[in-house]
Formats: structure tokens, sequence, C-alpha cells
């Protein structure tokens, strides 16, 4: 059969969708929530703002308090969700809104307001995401120390931030910030962000980033914190020390895998991540896992 079903409606859920309809696909993109989920607030605010600079003509760093500028964020991000359900009615892709369980390699099982009903399909996308899980000597909670998906939780922009890790949201999160107007600190126990990229790559990186006057202080990691008046004044390895007013967690992720039932025969790695081979095909035949999950 031609039929097939994607379970989580992110930015990976999407595109798969959006390319089996493509490719002449019976397609069904099952979400819990809203189309795009969590993943919009990760993916589009910095080239939001970047537009928002150049069609406003200001410098969001002076302007990031201003009711126009969220006011635009957040019309920005909310229209999102629309557009891409358009790009995928335009394919022909039904939509069922409602928590997907994996029954085995051709059912889903869909939940809502109390209904249940069974999705078959010839193959399976798992496309169900992540979710930032904190090192315990830094704790989320929920107003100094927040993960990147809580960037933009509240309209304050932090003076001085430190963004611990050095992966592409890290990166992304500190030019977002810097380009909002704060002092950013980027610090990552490896040599290099990014690490595994061309040498050349990560050398134009690194000194872009330092155009926007973000501090990288590479080969180190938070020894301890402590929250001092409304501040938090952090030591790294090497006896470094300074305050800031928040720190943003960028280092390890936990896949959403619990639609998985433990019997099916899909092997999950460490962070429950669904492992794949190179065709991103888990070890269960005809079930393909995309994205952070």
């Amino acid at each position: 059969t031609s039929f097939r079903a994607v379970l989580g409606g992110g930015v990976a859920g999407f595109s798969a969708a959006l390319h089996a309809g493509e490719m002449g696909a019976n397609v069904c993109l099952i979400e819990k929530d809203r189309i795009g989920g969590s993943s919009i607030k990760r993916h589009y605010p910095l080239s939001i703002v970047r537009e928002y600079m150049i069609s406003a003509n200001v410098d969001c760093s002076s302007d990031p308090r201003s009711d126009g500028f969220w006011d635009h964020m957040n019309a920005s991000l909310d229209s999102i969700p629309n557009k891409w359900m358009e790009s995928l009615a335009s394919r022909r892709v039904e939509i069922k809104f409602g928590s997907g369980a994996l029954i085995n390699n051709a059912e889903i099982l869909v939940q809502q307001d109390g209904r249940e009903e069974v999705i078959k399909a010839g193959k399976i996308i798992i496309a169900t995401g992540s979710t930032p899980v904190a090192i315990p000597s830094l704790p989320f909670d929920g107003e100094f120390i927040v993960s990147e998906d809580d960037v933009l939780s509240s309209r304050k922009i932090p003076e001085n931030v430190l963004i611990v890790g050095g992966s592409v949201l890290a990166c992304e999160t500190a030019v977002l910030l810097a380009l909002l107007g704060s002092k950013v600190i980027i610090c990552h126990e490896g040599k290099h962000v990014l690490e595994g990229l061309d040498p050349d790559v990560l050398l134009a990186l690194e000194s872009a980033m330092k155009k926007h006057k973000i501090k990288l202080l590479l080969g180190k990691r938070p020894v301890s914190i402590f929250k001092n008046d409304g501040k938090i004044d952090v030591t790294l390895d090497g006896e470094i020390k300074f305050t800031t007013d928040k720190i943003i967690q960028a280092l390890m992720r936990c896949a959403n895998s619990g639609m998985i039932d433990c019997r099916s025969g899909i092997r999950l790695g460490d962070r429950k991540e669904v492992l794949v081979n190179e065709k991103m095909e888990s070890t269960l035949g005809g079930v393909y896992a995309v994205g952070s999950v």
C-alpha cells in the first residue's frame, strides 16, 4: 500500500508528511497538540528577528522591550501552524489530532476526548521529537536556569546570559539573544562549538559569533553556581568567575518515545532515542524515525 502515517507534527514530521505527499503517497499526519509543536519556538525566532530588523529598519537590541516587537514575534510564530496546515492540505495530507501510540509496524492507535481510532499504514514514520534534560548540577527552575525550549517564555530579555553547550541550538540561541541586546557567553567542554564540521567552517562560524560580541569559553564547564539577589554567580573550570542573569542549557535531550511499546521490537538508545540504520529505518521493519527522536 502507498498509505503512510507520520506520528508527530513538528519540523521533522511536517517535512516527512509533505515530502511523502509530494511523492504521491496517501498520508495521515497525527499530532497531539498543534502542527509545529514546540519545535517552532526553537527553530524560527532567529529568522523572524532578522526579518523584523530588515523590514522595520530597527536595531533589535533597542527594541525588544517594546510591545510592537513582541506582538510581531508572537504573531509570526502563531501564523506558522496555519501556513503548514495549508501546505499539507495542498498535498492532500490528512491531519488527525490526538495522542498516538504505536501498536505494531502497520497500526497506530489514536486517542482523543475518550475516542479511539486505529490508523493502518504500509509504512510508519515516528517524528515525536525530544525533551530537554537538565544536568544534575544545573537543574531547571523556570526562571534563572532554563532550557533552549524556553528562551522566549517571557518578554524579558536578560542583560547577561550564559549558554551551556555547543550544539546548533546553542549557537542559534546565542546569536538570537545577541541581536536582542544580551551580552552572551557560551561555555562548552569541547575545543570548538559544533565539533565535527570542516575546520574552515568552524573558524568562520566562531569568527562570526565574535562579531556579534558573543564570548566563547571553550574547553570549560560549569563547576558551581550560586543564586544571589536575582543574579547567578558562576564558576567555570580554571577558576573563571562571573555573574549572569540567566543560564540556558543546550546540552542533553531525551527522545519522546514513550508511545512505543517495549515489546514492539524497536530498539532504543541510552536517551530513549529510536536507533535507525542509514535509511532511517528502525529495528522494526517498516517503521522509520526522523528528527530528534
